[in-house]
């Protein structure tokens, strides 16, 4: 039901029986685990009937712990999508076209336990480290707010993940404004793709009903973050929603 907030066992059983009920659009596969070891899951959905290569996109949720509406919602794009392929045209258009990666929750630990969940302090993982800010690219805090760069199981595992793949999209997904952001959260200068981003964050505000989208530090600065090493050394598309 879509009326509670999933937890980890939750949200990793419905993963793992989409996986076993439409077997030829949904793949679950972990890409790590967590600092206290739990898998952090990502789900592959694709017509896998159709083996032409196709574009790879990529969405994560749950970045930050005490934002739990940015698992739900990419939760439910998954479960939308595998039980409309062939019913919606949208939907199956979307998988017989392209690649979709999504990593629902990215801060496992955090997702596993309730009890913290209203205090700003559940933004961090088990470690008390922001992962939004330890990425290695534009990097700039002191080690008790990023860590050292890529300190953490949880942000290794995405940047081994990433680099294996040709993501020419990704959407990071957030709570606590209404916003759609793009690259630099480092810097006020403008990206080399800055009409792109414009363009992108234009489309993505159109169908969200007219969303404010800006640069991300016109918002605030900000070092280490998902979207700028996304960007800057992956070099993806990368937007912050």
């Amino acid at each position: 039901d879509w009326v509670h907030y999933h937890n980890y066992t939750e949200t990793v059983t419905i993963l793992l029986t989409l996986n076993e009920t439409y077997s030829s659009i949904v793949d679950v596969f972990s890409i790590g685990k967590s600092l206290n070891g739990r898998d952090i899951y990502c789900v592959r959905l694709t017509n896998e009937s159709d083996q032409t290569p196709k574009p790879e996109v990529f969405f994560i949720g749950y970045h930050h712990g005490n934002e739990q509406i940015s698992s739900e919602l990419p939760l439910y794009f998954v479960v939308h999508a595998a039980t409309n392929f062939d019913s919606n045209q949208d939907v199956t258009d979307l998988l017989n076209r392209s690649e979709i990666y999504v990593v629902v929750a990215l801060n496992v630990d955090r997702l596993a336990d309730a009890s913290g969940r209203n205090n700003y302090e559940y933004r961090y993982n088990a470690h008390r480290v922001d992962l939004n800010r330890n990425y290695d690219y534009g990097w700039n805090l002191p080690e008790d707010k990023g860590g050292p760069l890529f300190s953490e199981p949880e942000t290794q595992a995405i940047r081994d993940f990433v680099l294996k793949h040709d993501f020419v999209y990704a959407v990071s997904f957030h709570s606590g404004v209404d916003l759609i952001l793009y690259p630099w959260s480092h810097t006020e200068a403008p990206p080399p793709d800055n009409a792109k981003f414009v363009e992108i964050s234009q489309g993505l505000s159109r169908v969200t009903g007219g969303t404010l989208y800006l640069q991300c530090s016109e918002l605030y600065i900000a070092y280490g973050t998902w979207d700028d090493w996304m960007y800057g050394v992956a070099g993806v598309f990368a937007l912050t929603c």
